[in-house]
């Protein structure tokens, strides 16, 4: 019995045994044999790029076609060499459109492959820098690029980095939206004033603008004056640049000075370092004289000609509204100080709410598109018209002064006569064919309209 007990404790003893035997088997092989180097990180070359996170690259940096340089350090954190094996740029511009040649390249690496001794803290020993160029784009897309180190460190061998394109950090607004000039006269100058805002982190930089529409607007920045051109069709240079610091606010001035009587459109457009002008821009639409009140007068040059003493001749003046807004007319006079006392006016047939003294100009006459009126201009000569030195008749004049609001406030009317003891034979001639005809065209003349208050021609 005491046999078999003890070959009985000796097979349970046997499991144990073998347990032990592989537990130390397990720890001599860990450090024993040089077996450390394949578990310890501590060992070795050690990959780090510097900056290892994300690198943000703001399109407010640079004017569209400018370029930033972006280092990156390769750096050995080891202790022993690590080789660099290769060094790539992966972008891809996922459907934005680099006009400007690729928005990022890598401009510098080494040649591969080459070893980085360990990194001792001293610059340039233990690190290798490689470079990525971005160029800025005419447009912003968020685009992003990857640069990718490899190297032949047993952990963590391979390393990357993003870089992003970024919106500035300078954000601007410009308002209004609309400028209108609404009337302005012929031969003088308004101005108007648009606000530009800065509301981002950094100041506002404007160094470009485009001024396209009439040629009468100009932009006004600092002492520089820009009107419309060529030039400024498309994006000119504001030279200096126009600087808005954070939260503050520029005004811009703005003229039109009309040299026609035609109404002005034209758009200003703003080019900052703010991602509003990477995507077009700040832009004003620009107006004046839209809604301008139009007033046509006819004739313009009133003649009567010779007319004899102490009778009354009377010729009219038609004024009409020709404009999409309504006329006020608040004044029809003759310029006391240009007119000869033999003129005179008479509304007795004008009609439209005038009285027999002409328009109160504290309750002016309103003539709609399409409306007109007539006013007489009568002609009394009081004594024959005196000879010049060439025994030509000096002839009475008068100015016709018609006071509106529109584009020409203020129309004149000359007015012109001879007095004489008798009156001229008038020659009336009508061409049969018309005022215009063909060349060679054989033409028949009728005279017989023509009269002579003295006689037979």
């Amino acid at each position: 019995m005491l046999r078999s007990s003890q070959r009985s404790s000796q097979r349970s003893s046997l499991p144990l045994l073998a347990l032990g035997l592989a537990v130390w088997a397990l720890v001599t092989g860990m450090t024993g044999c040089g077996g450390s180097e394949s578990f310890d990180k501590s060992q070795g070359a050690k990959l780090e790029l510097v900056p290892n996170d994300a690198i943000n690259v703001s399109i407010g940096q640079v004017g569209i076609g400018g370029t930033i340089d972006l280092p990156v350090k390769v750096r050995n954190l080891g202790n022993i060499p690590m080789s660099l094996q290769e060094v790539r740029l992966v972008y891809d511009a996922n459907g934005a459109v680099d006009d400007l040649g690729a928005a990022f390249i890598l401009a510098a690496a080494p040649g591969l492959p080459t070893s980085i001794e360990p990194f001792t803290g001293t610059a340039g020993i233990g690190e290798i820098e490689v470079v990525v160029r971005f160029t800025r784009q005419t447009s912003f897309a968020s685009r992003v690029a990857t640069l990718v180190v490899v190297t032949d460190a047993k952990f963590d061998g391979t390393a990357s980095v993003p870089i992003l394109e970024q919106p500035p950090a300078a954000v601007g607004s410009l308002s209004p939206e609309v400028i209108d000039f609404d009337t302005v006269e012929l031969d003088t100058v308004a101005e108007k004033f648009a606000k530009m805002n800065s509301t981002g982190s950094e100041a506002l930089v404007c160094d470009g603008f485009a001024l396209r529409g009439h040629p009468d607007f100009t932009l006004h920045v600092g002492d520089q004056a820009y009107p419309v051109s060529e030039a400024t069709l498309q994006r000119a240079t504001i030279d200096p640049p126009l600087v808005v610091e954070p939260n503050t606010t520029t005004d811009l001035r703005i003229t039109f000075a009309p040299t026609t009587e035609s109404s002005a459109e034209g758009e200003l457009i703003l080019f900052c370092n703010d991602l509003q002008s990477a995507t077009g821009g700040h832009s004003i639409v620009l107006l004046a004289n839209q809604n301008v009140p139009c007033i046509e007068v006819t004739p313009l040059d009133m003649e009567f000609g010779g007319k004899i003493v102490g009778q009354i001749a009377q010729l009219p003046v038609s004024i009409c509204s020709c404009g999409g807004s309504g006329l006020q007319i608040t004044n029809i006079a003759l310029d006391p100080a240009r007119s000869e006392p033999d003129f005179q006016l008479s509304f007795a047939s004008t009609g439209g709410g005038v009285g027999p003294n002409g328009i109160d100009p504290a309750a002016p006459l309103v003539l709609d598109f399409g409306d007109c009126i007539d006013v007489a201009v009568q002609y009394v000569p009081d004594v024959v018209s005196p000879l010049d030195a060439d025994n030509r008749p000096i002839p009475d004049r008068a100015v016709l002064q018609i006071e509106n609001d529109s584009f020409e406030p203020t129309v004149e009317v000359t007015v012109s006569g001879i007095g004489l003891e008798g009156t001229c034979p008038v020659p009336i001639i009508i061409v049969d064919e018309g005022e215009q005809v063909v060349p060679q065209t054989i033409l028949h003349l009728d005279s017989n309209q023509s009269y002579s208050p003295n006689g037979a021609i």
